[in-house]
């Protein structure tokens, strides 16, 4: 911040100011060097109360942490008076000339190659707040600028109800949200936000980001992670849609992004923004549409567990890699027999105390009883996501398959069966190998 005072700024006359549940906004200009400036000062009805010029000085010294990068610059405050009960609050910022997304938008839905653009710059601003331990907490279309000169160089503005984790240490608990208060938006309501909850976790601002490409490819917002009758927003609004989205080549990622995204459960949502910049990357891959594969067989009865949270998802987790392991089984099989190959073994069942599904295959040459070699695959689901691995028998050595967040199970069986032949591959080695041994005891 430079050491200019409030009075070497003056009020831009042709522009309006803008309100909010803060403060007001207005555009200043330098009278010297002809800087445009955001000037933010608290509603006189808010000037008695210590919570609201706290919070105002909290947004001073997030933006101050944040440097500009991605997000206003700050250019003066006098927070220093936050304590002075009655004395008028402002900060001024540096003037984004451009609109908001809202505005940008205006209930338009936006090409998917504009969503991820937007979205993805977001995500790095995002990124930038997490690695200094601050969170915005009311990320929404209203809050996001986009300059003028390029609609790829989003702003994240208003730090009002954003969170520092120095707080937790110097925030004293007159200024802790009320209990019986919601926090966050209206664009996208979060249960950690509730009354009664106020989690401050990094993933409800990856949740957000998660609404705004929704709100971009339909012009409409969340609103809600379930409705009524336990729908995500992209199944609860499908028509929203517009048909060139629904029916693009990537459309069936996009769907599993927001299964993803838009998860009830805090610990089955993206983990941090890397892993959001990575599914965000996917949906940029050109690549052929997912493959979708259907089996022959009932899954196995599985035991109905206590229906508790991690109960019904301990279930749900245990069909889902039972029905990925069975669609692997049954294509393995097939495969094999264009080689000329037969094989035995476990069917895939429950395993690791519920934890896993396993499938041990014994594989040998048709007509022939020797040599044999096995292999044992496993998708297990014990510490978080999904664990897709096979070894071969006789070698200490587990080979992983795939990795990846447990609301995502068609990812989990598109790539179990993109993996057989990598299986197959390291299988036939170990044959090849057999059957030289067992070539050179027939010339002793």
């Amino acid at each position: 911040m430079n050491n200019d005072s409030r009075e070497s700024w003056e009020i831009d006359p042709n522009w309006k100011a803008a309100t909010g549940g803060q403060g007001a906004v207005v555009r200043v200009r330098h009278r010297t060097s002809g800087v445009l400036g955001a000037l933010k000062t608290l509603h006189p009805n808010h000037l008695g109360s210590r919570e609201r010029r706290y919070r105002m000085k909290q947004e001073v010294e997030l933006l101050s942490l944040l440097e500009g990068k991605g997000v206003p610059r700050l250019l003066l405050s006098n927070v220093e008076e936050w304590k002075s009960v009655g004395t008028q609050m402002y900060m001024i910022m540096e003037w984004v000339d451009g609109r908001t997304l809202a505005d940008f938008c205006n209930g338009v839905p936006q090409p998917i190659q504009t969503a991820l653009s937007v979205v993805a710059a977001l995500t790095d601003t995002v990124a930038r707040c997490h690695s200094v331990e601050v969170l915005h907490r009311d990320i929404k279309p209203d809050n996001i600028i986009l300059r003028s000169e390029c609609s790829a160089q989003p702003v994240l503005i208003d730090f009002g109800m954003g969170w520092a984790t120095s707080n937790d240490r110097d925030n004293p608990e007159e200024f802790v949200t009320d209990s019986n208060q919601e926090i966050g938006n209206r664009f996208l309501r979060l249960p950690e936000y509730a009354p009664g909850h106020h989690i401050r976790d990094s993933r409800s601002d990856v949740t957000m980001l998660v609404g705004i490409f929704f709100y971009l490819l339909t012009g409409t917002a969340p609103r809600l992670l379930l409705d009524g009758s336990g729908r995500m927003p992209h199944e609860s609004l499908l028509q929203k849609f517009p048909p060139d989205v629904v029916s693009h080549p990537l459309w069936e990622r996009i769907r599993r992004f927001f299964n993803v995204g838009f998860q009830q459960r805090v610990d089955m949502r993206y983990a941090d923004t890397d892993d959001l910049q990575a599914a965000l990357a996917s949906l940029s891959d050109t690549a052929s549409p997912p493959m979708t594969t259907a089996l022959d067989e009932q899954l196995a009865r599985i035991q109905r567990l206590a229906e508790s949270a991690d109960g019904v998802l301990l279930e749900k987790c245990q069909k889902e890699s039972l029905q990925a392991l069975r669609g692997f089984y049954d294509a393995f099989m097939e495969r094999i027999r264009e080689f000329g190959f037969v094989a035995g073994g476990q069917n895939p069942v429950i395993a690791e105390w519920g934890r896993a599904a396993r499938t041990t295959l014994i594989l040998s040459k048709d007509g022939a009883s020797e040599p044999k070699v096995g292999f044992v695959c496993q998708i297990s689901f014990e510490n978080g996501p999904y664990e897709a691995s096979y070894s071969v028998i006789g070698e200490a050595i587990w080979t992983r398959l795939y990795t990846g967040p447990l609301a995502d199970p068609d990812s989990l069986q598109e790539t179990m069966l993109r993996s057989i032949d990598s299986v197959l591959d390291a299988l036939l080695q170990r044959y090849a190998t057999a059957l030289e041994q067992h070539v050179i005891r027939m010339k002793r």
